[in-house]
């Protein structure tokens, strides 16, 4: 990506917010002329009450707690910033976003007693004095995500500590050249990398506080124009011409969806016009309507957790009016949708890897009668260890493993192909030992029939997986039919039509390999069925699987 020069892109880390003689080409005015009004995502919340203040006496008393997917700690706060005391990365990044001193925030706000002001500065100040970008810091000190968090939260946060009767001048001072040197950071075209969320979460940040201090900052105006022209730059990028998002998560697409609505929001409040996100968004609205259930929530897809979408209805304009289809295919995103009123069925029909996606290639997903049946197995962690490395991988997906290795994002595909009849689509993979094509094929309400057509160099190993949801009970009718039974007595039957393997069942396995687990919430994982069906010895495969609902199975291999 083209950026300034060399010396501007590399003035965040220059700037020295002790050196006065640094600061003469800072401000172009009073530092009390700030644009008042509409702040980008903040404040982030209007409830505040009485938890607000128990939850941050527990900070002041040196229990920490950053998040509810983490567990409370006791430290000396300030805290260390190069410790990390529960070894996650997730944990460290809220760290360093400081966006967990919105809490005793919201408790002066509740109670207007300075003392979590107090808290606050002391917290900043030692940010501030042990994060100087000069010298070895943390690794989350200076990355794109909590550096954008810890921007907005700085300029929320001045100009409610400013309007105190007696507040610290000194500190002010030193907090509004940290928000100046955060906006030189959102100056550097390195920073960002365009085809990330964490862009957008930077685009917003930097367009917000440099049109809030655009009579204080000289440079504010170079600032905001860049962030319009990323936006324009990120909106294209990453999504397609329908509007789904690349980023392979419909937890994702819907953050994304939600900032894009602030910023709009804030656009709209000021009068600026950014002609894509206005034109876009109704497309992304749609694409989500699309990605959800029939209970609206979405399938544990990518890096997606279980959440209660109906909050969605209230970003949708009233005069929105969407045409959902039963059958949509966007190659560009990888989705083939079959849905109606009561199902839901997502096949994954293109192979690459956004920065929130899978392994998941020709694998599925289906929801029907009130219940989750084929899962994706969740994400649980972004810690980089065996477990992320299993839920991200082809291994906790309904698809093929070959030879007993993953799939690549970098696998060249094969033509997509469907019909205009809305019930088959067929795509594939050329690998290193051969090709793998998988049709799917709705043939009846909730029926679906899945080929899977295998061809080897030489004789090998396939196990077809299915992963079911942990409510699930499964027992073996016969050797080619496992009998699926949700809570309310509905049962499902898998068949294999061409019987030339046998069923395994694996259900929360560590050892030797990890199997058989699921994650709805972050952090967290449950044992859960894996269906494998396992061949071995030949060249060519034809696995042809009939999924059907009914109160008895099909006995016969034809249908």
């Amino acid at each position: 990506m083209s950026g300034s020069t060399e010396t501007k892109e590399k003035d965040w880390i220059e700037f020295d917010i002790k050196e006065p003689h640094n600061q003469e080409d800072v401000f172009k005015g009073d530092v009390s002329n700030i644009s008042e009004g509409m702040i980008y995502y903040f404040p982030t919340t209007n409830e505040i009450d009485e938890e607000h203040v128990q939850q941050s006496d527990l900070m002041l008393s040196g229990k920490l707690k950053l998040s509810n997917s983490h567990p409370e700690v006791e430290t000396i706060l300030p805290p260390d910033w190069e410790n990390n005391l529960t070894g996650s990365q997730n944990w460290l990044f809220i760290l360093h976003s400081l966006r967990w001193l919105e809490i005793p925030l919201n408790a002066y706000r509740y109670t207007k007693n300075e003392k979590y002001l107090t808290f606050i500065n002391s917290v900043i100040e030692s940010w501030i004095e042990g994060n100087n970008p000069r010298k070895e810091t943390s690794e989350m000190a200076w990355r794109d995500h909590p550096t954008s968090y810890r921007l907005r939260f700085f300029v929320y946060y001045r100009s409610v500590y400013t309007k105190i009767e007696n507040f610290d001048e000194s500190f002010d001072r030193k907090l509004l050249l940290s928000i100046y040197q955060h906006m030189l950071y959102h100056n550097d075209q390195d920073n960002f990398h365009m085809k990330s969320n964490h862009s957008l979460e930077m685009i917003g940040a930097i367009l917000s506080a440099s049109h809030h201090y655009k009579n204080v900052f000289k440079r504010a105006d170079e600032f905001f124009s860049l962030s319009v022209k990323l936006l324009t730059e990120y909106l294209n990028l990453n999504f397609s011409e329908k509007g789904y998002h690349f980023e392979q998560s419909p937890g994702y697409h819907w953050y994304v969806l939600k900032r894009l609505i602030l910023i709009n929001d804030y656009l709209d409040h000021y009068n600026i016009s950014v002609g894509t996100i206005v034109d876009l968004i109704p497309k992304i609205l749609r694409a989500n309507r699309m990605l959800m259930k029939p209970d609206f929530t979405f399938q544990t897809i990518g890096d997606t957790q279980k959440i209660d979408m109906k909050n969605q209805l209230r970003f949708e304009p009233k005069e929105t009016s969407f045409i959902l289809t039963d059958f949509e295919v966007c190659e560009e995103s990888g989705y083939a949708i079959f849905r109606d009123d009561q199902s839901l069925t997502v096949f994954r029909c293109n192979n690459f890897i956004g920065s929130h996606g899978h392994s998941d290639f020709l694998s599925f997903t289906h929801y029907s009668h009130e219940t989750d049946w084929f899962i994706d197995s969740g994400y649980y962690t972004y810690n980089k260890d065996e477990h992320r490395e299993y839920f991200t991988s082809s291994f906790a997906h309904n698809t093929v493993i070959i030879n007993g290795k993953s799939g690549k994002p970098n696998d060249k595909k094969t033509e997509l192909v469907f019909n205009n009849h809305n019930d088959y689509v067929k795509a594939g993979r050329y690998l290193d030992s051969g090709t793998h094509e998988r049709s799917f094929q709705k043939v009846a309400e909730s029926d679906y029939i899945i080929n899977d057509i295998i061809r080897l160099n030489e004789r090998g190993k396939v196990e077809q997986l299915f992963h079911i949801h942990p409510s699930i009970s499964i027992k073996s009718i016969s050797k080619n039919v496992i009998e699926l039974e949700n809570q309310d007595g509905v049962t499902c039957y898998v068949t294999q039509l061409n019987t030339i393997g046998t069923w395994e069942v694996i259900k929360g396995q560590e050892e030797p390999y990890i199997q058989g687990w699921y994650s709805e919430k972050f952090n967290k994982k449950v044992p859960t069925f894996t269906l494998k069906y396992v061949a071995n010895d030949k060249e060519s495969y034809l696995l042809k699987t009939f999924i059907h609902f009914s109160s008895c199975p099909l006995m016969d291999e034809t249908v």
